[in-house]
């Protein structure tokens, strides 16, 4: 574009590298040129000051010459010289509208007082501006360009056109590749200002968003971008469709983010065992190069083996394959180098901690990385993905004595957008991995003193759910892999246990409460000896239950052949480099929740005896230990150690005392939540006249804890205290006291205890039932009895908290959107935090969204992040794929969990989560009503077709809970002709006029409904 003046003659280039510049106007302030570009099939804006280039519109056919239609209006005309049409562009929304039915090829556009003229072919056609400008329709995306795999909002601007909404149809000019559309609505939703869905694919650029009229012509056409770069503080969103499985499930427990130590001290339903499958990714970026042999040093170190001074050859498969007794194996899945299009700056970010700066991988590297490894690697066959990423100068600082530039090493996980290999069960072309990860700087044993196949063996500890054990004032060190990863230590017996690789039957268990007085030598065969199991007469380790989730173990440790062929024993991979050898190792491990700030690690050491010798012990040591609630003492003494087992003798004993010589004390106690894909606490439950485990606003609530008592002294008038908070991921935030209750409770007993909760009332909307979405917590009071006084045996069981809700999303071509505020809290009062926010699925046909993949908080804020789900089972590409029965039965379970990565800590730690359980469901509604104070009568009917629930289903009439007196209520049953009648005479007690909520609960495949009634 060039400008000419025409007084001097003198010419200036404006812009450049206009593919086949055909067209052009410039505004009234002569301030912005609009440009044709036949070559592009674009209409393009150059600003003359600036001479930055706006992208208007796109997918124009062969655009030519232009003229104004109405600057007021912003709206000009170009001639489509491909299709024989004019284009009428709104330059502001970029929406596209074509005027056909010229006699020829049009050629010139002009505007004569309100007629626009057009030279076509041989003749000269004119129309009406006014029948030209009518049934304007404007798509509204976002100005700002939508990250790859996010979602926005697009408003369907329908203020100047006859259309309906319902009438038009939505598309990608491009094609389904790039974005898609969900058509689903959610409570937001609001005919009078119609929004649909945009949602991102994986590819950068500019594209097209079509409206289309019922006989599929275009009738308007929107620019968006999307783009793989995020610079804002808090993250991009993401919607994702489709089963992507990250966390432990069913009760399991050995996976990411696992958060909660097992009250059972197992694995639940199914061990830790079989193969995981570990891909390497090599990454460059542009300003970083991996080093020669990169590659072979991280392909030995995890499963080739590298063989130290000693002779034994390691690597992280080696380790697992000998600490799990042959039940996991580490194989590799495939490799990738890979290199990025940033500087290695552009992928981290500076983590400040007590101790040093270090960078942390930011999750664009991940994604990147991820985006360009599917070409060699099938990510489907992908457990956990290794990240090995070259560091500037080789991990040098940028200036003397300032922080070494490279990626710490670091486990976490996240859900990733690929395209390969084409999935069998998404539509548009691109689908989602969950998976754990791990980051590796390139440089790790130049930089740091450990191995490569030490510090990695640390990491992928973390993804089969073993966490940090370093930084508690009772450091269990040297003796497992998941405190000091240096020396390459096996793995302390409570970790093997839980993993599942020690069956019960090799330990003995003590419970002395029930088994005392005891004197008795066992025989520990040695931890690094336990393959086939402990040999006859010999045990793999000692349990002592202190009290209910709180235990002691014992285990002897020796080290095996440290010299290869020295001995007939095994080659040992681990502990060759033990703070001891031939110890009787002695740990602490309490079970329940472990939510950051906390010292405190679910596995350390047991604390010295008095005499100082600690919790490892050598031949003629020993551990004792007064039992807090009696007068009696335990005490373990190691009597002799060889190469293969070492002697001990155990033994409780009352001491002389005029108190009870046996464990006497109390102990209440409430499960925690398992964590994993379920946020409930199994001894918190709410009822109301409705419904079980969903609140009902407006109404009576009961909030109901099961306590148990699982000690050997009753306990009186225990307190328990109830509290909501909104619905969160965190274990910190605001809570509203909801009240107390206070009861008895006999030893070895439960008892359940209740507060009454009244939500506040919603104002009832167009959708047929509305939930809400609550947190509760329970807190037992420290609790003691006796003279003198006896605390519980277990301080740390008397907290629980329920982060669970139930939605439906009703059919109706097609699902209803749900959408859920949901709290995240940062529980550090002292720093400020990034919160990782992961969400997962169990069912292809479902997508869930999150507004934020991280959040910034400051010490001890609060932020409220957006989170839906929809069923996707009417969406094209979907239908008849599954069947109804699956459909209407199988629910949706949605995990959403926060994460931080803390500063004294090489993992990301969790920090809570919350379950959503989704249910597909055919919407109903209430027809042909007869109401009086006396009796309500009606019928329900699916409202597709309107026939009857196939399930019937249950009829419940309540007044408000407010009313004098409390709330009234009654239930009834829909008949097989779909109609119900309850008698209300309770109700004609009453003054008028009273409120009473209708609802029909639902059931076998059908959403409830309920309807508000004034009754006079």
């Amino acid at each position: 574009m060039v400008r000419i003046n025409l007084a001097t003659g003198s010419a200036k280039t404006i812009s450049r590298n206009h593919p086949d510049a055909s067209g052009v106007v410039i505004d009234a302030n002569e301030a912005t040129g609009y440009v044709a570009e036949k070559g592009s099939g674009s209409l393009v804006a150059i600003d003359f000051n600036t001479g930055k280039r706006r992208i208007i519109a796109t997918n124009l056919d062969r655009p030519g010459c232009c003229s104004w239609l109405d600057e007021t209006r912003n709206l000009l005309v170009a001639i489509e010289e491909g299709s024989g049409a004019l284009a009428v562009v709104d330059i502001v929304t970029g929406a596209v509208r074509r005027i056909p039915g010229c006699p020829g090829q049009p050629n010139t556009p002009a505007l004569v007082g309100d007629m626009l003229v057009v030279a076509a072919g041989q003749a000269v056609s004119a129309v009406a501006v006014a029948d030209v400008l009518p049934g304007q329709i404007a798509l509204v995306t976002p100005v700002d360009p939508i990250y790859r795999g996010g979602y926005a909002r697009v408003r369907v601007d329908l203020s100047s056109s006859s259309v309906q909404f319902d009438d038009l149809s939505f598309a990608i000019a491009e094609g389904p590749h790039v974005a898609t559309i969900s058509p689903s609505r959610d409570e937001t939703f609001d005919l009078a200002k119609p929004e649909i869905m945009l949602l991102a694919g994986p590819f950068p650029g500019v594209f097209s968003l079509e409206a289309k009229d019922s006989s599929g012509g275009v009738v308007a056409r929107a620019p968006f971008a999307i783009t793989n770069q995020w610079l804002e503080p808090d993250g991009p969103p993401m919607a994702f469709t489709g089963a992507n499985p990250l966390y432990a499930s069913g009760g399991n427990w050995g996976a990411l983010f696992n958060g909660v130590w097992p009250f059972e001290f197992s694995y639940g339903p199914k061990a830790v065992t079989g193969a995981r499958r570990v891909a390497l990714i090599f990454v460059n970026t542009t300003d970083s190069m991996l080093p020669a042999g990169t590659d072979t040093l991280y392909r030995d170190a995890l499963v080739n083996g590298v063989t130290g001074a000693d002779g034994v050859t390691r690597s992280v498969s080696a380790f697992y394959d000998e600490v799990s007794l042959g039940q996991l194996n580490i194989s590799p899945a495939g490799e990738s180098i890979v290199t990025l299009p940033k500087a290695w700056s552009a992928y981290t970010q500076p983590v400040n901690t007590d101790l040093r700066v270090r960078f942390d991988a930011r999750d664009e590297l991940i994604a990147d990385a991820m985006w360009l490894a599917q070409n060699d690697i099938d990510f489907t066959d992908v457990d956990i993905a290794v990240f090995v990423v070259a560091s500037p100068s080789g991990g040098a600082p940028v200036m003397p004595g300032g922080p070494q530039q490279f990626t710490w090493p670091i486990a976490s996980g996240g859900t990733y957008q690929l395209n390969q290999p084409q999935p069998t069960f998404a539509p548009w072309f691109w689908w989602w991995k969950s998976l754990p990860w791990v980051v590796m700087p390139a440089e790790w044993q130049t930089l740091d003193s450990r191995r490569v196949f030490a510090t990695l063996s640390h990491e992928i500890g973390h993804t089969i759910g073993m966490t940090d054990l370093y930084n508690d004032p009772r450091d269990i060190g040297g003796w497992d892999l998941m405190s000091q990863e240096g020396g390459l230590p096996g793995l302390s017996l409570p970790h093997r246990q839980v993993l599942g690789w020690i069956e019960p039957d090799w330990l003995r268990k003590y419970n002395f409460l029930i088994e005392n007085p005891v004197d008795e030598e066992v025989v520990l065969r040695a931890s690094e000896l336990l393959v086939g199991g402990p040999t006859p007469g010999q045990l793999a380790g000692l349990v002592i239950e202190v009290a209910n989730g709180w235990r002691y173990y014992f285990e002897y440790r020796s080290r095996q052949n440290a010299v290869p062929g020295s001995d007939p024993g095994p080659t040992q991979v681990a502990d060759q480099n033990m703070p001891n050898d031939r110890r009787v190792v002695g740990t602490d491990v309490v079970a329940g929740w472990y939510s950051p700030p906390v010292s405190r690690k679910p596995i350390r050491l047991l604390g010295d005896d008095g005499d100082g010798e600690g919790a490892a012990l050598d031949s003629g040591q020993d551990y004792e230990e007064l039992d807090a609630t009696a007068n009696a003492t335990f005490r373990l003494k190691v009597l002799s150690t060889d190469d293969d087992q070492a002697r001990v003798r155990v033994s409780y004993q009352p001491v002389p005392a005029p108190e009870p010589p046996w464990p006497n004390a109390p102990d209440p106690s409430i499960r925690p939540w398992p964590g994993g894909n379920d946020w409930r606490s199994p001894d918190i439950r709410v009822e109301n006249a409705a419904f079980k485990n969903i609140p009902w606003a407006g109404h009576e609530n009961r909030v109901i804890a099961t306590v148990t008592n699982s000690g050997t002294m009753d306990a009186h008038n225990v307190k328990v205290g109830f509290w909501v908070k909104d619905f969160t991921v965190s274990d910190a935030g605001p809570e509203t006291l909801l009240g107390w209750d206070f009861n008895d409770i006999s030893a070895g007993a439960s008892h359940e205890f209740s507060v009454s909760w009244v939500p506040p009332a919603l104002p009832f909307i167009i959708f047929p039932f509305r939930e809400v979405h609550y947190c509760v917590v329970v807190r037992i009071t420290p609790h003691s009895e006796g003279s003198p006084r006896r605390g519980e045996m277990n301080p740390y069981n008397n907290q629980a908290q329920s982060n669970y809700t139930l939605v439906y999303t009703l059919s109706g071509s097609p699902f209803s959107r749900k959408l859920l505020p949901v709290q995240v809290a940062n529980p550090f009062p002292d720093r400020s935090v990034e919160v990782r926010l992961h969400a997962e699925q169990n069912l292809d046909w479902y997508r869930t969204y999150l507004s934020h993949k991280w959040v910034r908080l400051a010490p001890g804020e609060t932020k409220n992040i957006e989170l839906m789900v929809e069923c996707v089972a009417e969406e094209e590409g979907f239908r008849d794929q599954v069947s109804n029965e699956l459909l209407y039965t199988q629910p949706n379970i949605v995990s959403a969990v926060a994460i931080i990565t803390d500063g004294d800590s090489n993992v990301s730690q969790l920090i809570g989560g919350a379950t959503i359980e989704a249910r597909a469901a055919r919407a109903a509604e209430f027809i042909g009503l007869d109401v009086s104070r006396g009796s309500i009568y009606g019928n329900v009917r699916l409202v597709s077709d309107g026939s009857i629930p196939p399930a019937g289903g249950e009829i419940v009439v309540a007044t408000s809970a407010n009313i004098p007196g409390g709330e009234i209520s009654y239930r009834t049953s829909l008949d097989e002709g779909g109609a119900f009648g309850v008698e209300t005479p309770k109700f004609a007690t009453l003054s008028a006029p009273i409120v009473v909520d209708l609802i029909y609960l639902g059931g076998g495949g059908t959403g409830p409904a309920s309807v508000r009634i004034k009754l006079d």
